[in-house]
């Protein structure tokens, strides 16, 4: 290269940008996306080699952005608030978009595990084994964290199930 490639980023202060040079073949730029709206962003790079020949193609690339978190929805397998400790009771928690990283869960402060996979990276799942249960009777309390493939955590309050839980094997 004649010069430092020069990169611009469309709808950001990113314009005419020097890149750093890596290796003889491989120009870098370090660019901090945080702060960006969600959005489609096009980068571009303008370059001429060493006799001052412009670069031959127009090279851009398209950078997606997303800064919303994931929504959940949760659902617990049993159609009725009654649980006695025979029960094994699943949970399923339902993402709005894929997740990047298996998420976990807790049941009433009682400590995170992960959720098992299911057919996508939105849907996962976790057996609760009611003859291990030891929280008290009126409510699984469940909170669940993930963080999305653009690394934007769930965020919500816990999810109270309302149930009656007989905590002594029959």
């Amino acid at each position: 290269m004649q010069s430092s490639p020069l990169l611009t980023v469309s709808g950001t202060s990113v314009t005419n940008q020097a890149m750093t040079q890596s290796s003889t073949t491989l120009w870098t730029y370090a660019f901090n996306t945080s702060g960006l709206s969600s959005g489609t962003y096009i980068v571009t790079v303008a370059a001429t080699d060493t006799i001052s020949r412009a670069l031959a193609s127009n090279v851009s690339l398209t950078l997606i952005t997303e800064t919303t978190p994931p929504t959940v929805t949760h659902q617990l397998s049993q159609a009725t608030p009654y649980l006695n400790a025979s029960d094994i009771v699943t949970y399923t928690a339902t993402f709005s978009e894929p997740m990047a990283a298996t998420p976990t869960i807790d049941i009433n402060g009682e400590g995170y595990e992960t959720l098992a996979h299911q057919s996508d990276d939105e849907v996962w799942t976790y057996y609760i084994d009611m003859s291990t249960y030891t929280g008290t009777q009126g409510a699984l309390t469940v909170t669940v964290s993930g963080t999305d493939k653009f690394g934007n955590a769930y965020a919500a309050g816990p999810e109270i199930f309302a149930v009656q839980v007989d905590t002594k094997l029959p």
